[in-house]
């Protein structure tokens, strides 16, 4: 007889609960539909080929939503942006050499011209590429081979006002050195070095008068500090920013606002 109880009991409560999960399920698969149907008809006037399966599941994620019919964009090569235009990816190679390529840096100038930093793992030089949009065009920055193991990587790339182009990055020489360079349109020139920087991130911001702000960490065991250096327009200041403990100024990243605030 308790038996019989609990099982008639059990039967209750199950279809009580499913009951409850099949009508809050349909209620939220409804309006997730409308939602997709109403900014459809934003974009096409045919919504009557809609078709969502399931239509009903759980409400707390985990399921699987199949939705087919008519006017999907590609999305593994287009991208919808804010301004409602559908852009079309493509790829291009930059540069075939072995092994180039390494840890780039990306921006576009003014003119739509795309520019790429980056390092050769061969001849362990750093290289500037730049696109037109028709032709590649690669010249060497530096020659980073001071030693056997030595190499520039880890760099960071922006563009000024007047595109001009700074970069800094990291070259492995003795306790690690930190190298600021810019291009002016026609040549590269190194315009400043700090050593005793730890093999990590390096990274590079310009304030409202294209002044250059680099963060990085101080060499020593897995990063020991995290350091900002700045150019105020007459010499180049040095700032901790934390020394507290080891592991402090990994993966530094910086950014400056319209205020002229570090971040």
């Amino acid at each position: 007889m308790r038996s019989k109880a609990f099982v008639l009991v059990l039967m209750f409560c199950l279809s009580t609960s499913t009951g409850l999960f099949l009508d809050s399920s349909h209620e939220s698969n409804l309006s997730v539909v409308d939602e997709i149907l109403s900014s459809d008809s934003k974009s096409s006037t045919d919504t009557s080929s809609w078709v969502v399966s399931p239509s009903n599941g759980w409400t707390t994620g985990g399921e699987e939503i199949t939705i087919t019919g008519s006017g999907f964009l590609d999305m593994a090569y287009k991208n919808v942006t804010s301004d409602g235009e559908a852009y079309t990816w493509t790829t291009t190679t930059a540069n075939y050499v072995t092994s180039s390529g390494w840890d780039p840096s990306i921006g576009v100038d003014s003119n739509g011209t795309v520019h790429i930093v980056s390092s050769n793992l061969d001849d362990k030089d750093l290289w500037h590429s730049s696109y037109d949009g028709s032709t590649w065009t690669h010249v060497k920055i530096r020659d980073c081979e001071f030693s056997q193991n030595a190499l520039c990587k880890k760099a960071d790339l922006v563009i000024d006002s007047n595109d001009n182009i700074h970069i800094a990055y990291f070259q492995s020489i003795y306790d690690g050195y930190l190298h600021y360079s810019m291009y002016d349109g026609t040549s590269w020139t190194n315009n400043w070095s700090k050593s005793n920087v730890e093999n990590d991130q390096v990274s590079i911001a310009l304030d409202a008068n294209d002044r250059p702000h680099i963060s990085y960490s101080r060499d020593g065991y897995i990063c020991n500090a995290a350091l900002l250096s700045y150019y105020d327009g007459t010499s180049w200041i040095t700032v901790t920013l934390d020394d507290t403990s080891t592991y402090i100024g990994c993966d530094s990243s910086i950014a400056i606002d319209s205020n002229g605030f570090v971040h």
